[in-house]
This record gives C-alpha cells, sequence and structure tokens, in this order.
C-alpha cells in the first residue's frame, strides 16, 4: 500500500466546467468550486487550484497538461458532461494519478467511467448539504491518498503500465510556438472555410437578384418588353437588357459549378 505523501502546501489542481453550462444558472460552477471543493481541499491540508485561476493565456494548454501530471492530487468535477472535462480526466487516469471525482444528481454518470467511484452533491447547494459533502469530499480524498490505486482505472482493468512521459529536448518556449502555430493554422482553416462559404452565398445571391431584376424588368416596365416594344430603340433597349443580365448570369453560374 503506498504511503500518503505529506500534504502540507501542496497542489490539488480542480477539473471542472470553468464557464457557464446549458441548464445552469451563470456562474454556477463557481459556487461549487468557492463552497464546496475549495473547504474540502482546504480541510485535508491542501491547496486547491483551477485552470482559470492559475493559468498564463499564452500557454495555457501546457499549464494544464503540467498541472495534471504533477499535481499529487486532482478533484473532477463530471457534471454537465463537458468535453473537455472528460479530457483532462482521461489524461490524468492514463498516468494513474490519484484522483477524486464528483458529479450533481442532474448529470448521468456516463457509461465510460461509470467503474469509478464517485460522490454525488444536490446542484441546489443548499447549506446543510454542502456542510455534509464537504466533509464525505475531505473523507473521500483522505481514502484515495491512503490507497490511490482503489479508484484507478489503470488498476481496475489491471492494465499492466500506466503512460509515461518521453524525454524531449525541446524546450517549454519551443512547445509553446508549437502549440500557437498549431492554433493559428487551425484558425486560418477555419476562415478559408468561411471564405469559402461566404463566397457561394454571394454568388448565389447575385444570380437570385439578377433573376429578380430581369423579372421586373418585363413584368413592371412595358418598355422594356420585346412583345411591347413600339419602336426599334425600345426592342434594342429589351435585347441588350437580356443579354447583358443572360451573359452575367451564366458567368455567375460558371463560377458557382466549375466543371
Amino acid at each position: 500500500m503506498a504511503a500518503a505523501p505529506d500534504s502540507s502546501s501542496m497542489e490539488c489542481f480542480v477539473i471542472m466546467p470553468i464557464s457557464d453550462q446549458a441548464g445552469y444558472e451563470s456562474g454556477h460552477f463557481s459556487e461549487v468550486y468557492r463552497d464546496l471543493i475549495v473547504p474540502a481541499v482546504e480541510n485535508c491540508g491542501f491547496s486547491a487550484s483551477r485552470a482559470d485561476k492559475v493559468m498564463k493565456a499564452n500557454n495555457i494548454h501546457i499549464d494544464i497538461l503540467t498541472r495534471l501530471r504533477r499535481a499529487p492530487l486532482a478533484i473532477c468535477d463530471i457534471s454537465a458532461r463537458n468535453p473537455n472535462v472528460f479530457f483532462e480526466l482521461a489524461f490524468r487516469q492514463a498516468f494513474d494519478m490519484p484522483t477524486v471525482v464528483i458529479k450533481d444528481e442532474k448529470t448521468e454518470n456516463p457509461f465510460d467511467v461509470i467503474s469509478i467511484r464517485h460522490i454525488g452533491y444536490d446542484s441546489r447547494l443548499k447549506y446543510n448539504d454542502v456542510m455534509e459533502k464537504r466533509d464525505e469530499i475531505s473523507v473521500f480524498i483522505r481514502e484515495t491518498l491512503k490507497d490511490p490505486k482503489h479508484n484507478s482505472l489503470i488498476s481496475l482493468l489491471s492494465i499492466g503500465e500506466k503512460a509515461s512521459i518521453v524525454e524531449s529536448k525541446k524546450t517549454p518556449e519551443i512547445a509553446a510556438l508549437e502549440v500557437l502555430s498549431n492554433k493559428i493554422d487551425g484558425i486560418y482553416s477555419r476562415i478559408v472555410a468561411i471564405e469559402s462559404i461566404n463566397r457561394d452565398d454571394i454568388k448565389n445571391l447575385e444570380y437570385q437578384k439578377n433573376i429578380v431584376r430581369l423579372r421586373l424588368l418585363k413584368d413592371k416596365n412595358p418598355y422594356l418588353d420585346v412583345l411591347n416594344a413600339r419602336t426599334e430603340d425600345e426592342y434594342r433597349t429589351v435585347v441588350d437588357a437580356f443579354n447583358e443580365l443572360k451573359s452575367e448570369n451564366a458567368v455567375i453560374r460558371k463560377k458557382k459549378d466549375p466543371e
């Protein structure tokens, strides 16, 4: 059985929704963090930290993964089934690090983590329930530290080896630049896709406008209808207008549907 590490001045990294989630009031998860999680963590001698409280904006992904890997303890709130939360939980579990899982009564327990023991709490955050759950979470933290394997997917699934860090010659600065470069590439791809969609929409809009213009010319102006043309000039005006629109629409169709 692994010995519990010295908990003085140690970090408990909190994995949970940071932004507002559908079905919850604004600021709900900040209240969960402040009223439920932080006191339970501090009762065990740890210092709670959350991504939005401690991360540097320029290296946020690297900082989060580093803390997930190094923090001796983590608490994960899977309420609202936030994708980022599950990614971070999976990362933490891959390294077989002590993790306490909690969730509210509104959230179904996902099948993929159903085998991991968790503490449930009332999303209404009533005073008596909060006080009771603080104590339960604190007890669970101590149990997890005494025997980290009892809530580990690696152990439950009898996986032979946990994940390990491969030594890299890259400095943190280079790694951060690579992350930034990937982000820029992703943004560029999205801009190109949006511009392509907008171009198609504009072409289609121009085509439809010209159809409407031609109908208006024919329906509302008798001088621009060949059948109503009383002079050669009126006839030429109709033909020129029609050919101009026809030619313009042909160009638009060709650009819209290239061979």
